[in-house]
């Protein structure tokens, strides 16, 4: 099990938009790069967030400028585990994506890539 955490202290802070920092980002790429890792290495694993960030703080004694993001259990797989049905079924793209008016780059970069226009 993984804990990726932020240091609040250390991660970088926006000059334009007040309380904004990477932290949170920065542990994302992390752990979805970890993902992979592990499974080259035959390991399945799982993005956890399902958790309360105080109580997790309190059992792993992290100081209060640590801030849990998520866990990673990383272990080997049941053989009859398979992924839920939510990996395999996708929402359109129309109903995910909304287009706001005045932004022309936008509208031609979605319809181009997202939304199979031309």
């Amino acid at each position: 099990m993984f804990l990726l955490c932020a240091g609040e202290r250390l991660t970088w802070k926006s000059r334009t938009e007040e309380g904004y920092s990477t932290g949170e980002m920065d542990c994302s790429i992390v752990c979805t790069h970890m993902m992979p890792e592990a499974w080259e290495l035959g390991l399945g694993s799982v993005w956890v967030r399902l958790f309360e960030v105080a109580a997790l703080s309190r059992a792993f004694a992290l100081p209060p400028e640590i801030k849990p993001i998520c866990l990673l259990p990383v272990g080997y797989a049941a053989a009859a585990a398979k992924p839920a049905r939510r990996h395999s079924e996708y929402r359109p793209p129309e109903e995910m994506v909304k287009v706001l008016k005045g932004s022309t780059a936008a509208i031609k970069y979605l319809s181009a890539g997202y939304l199979g226009g031309d």
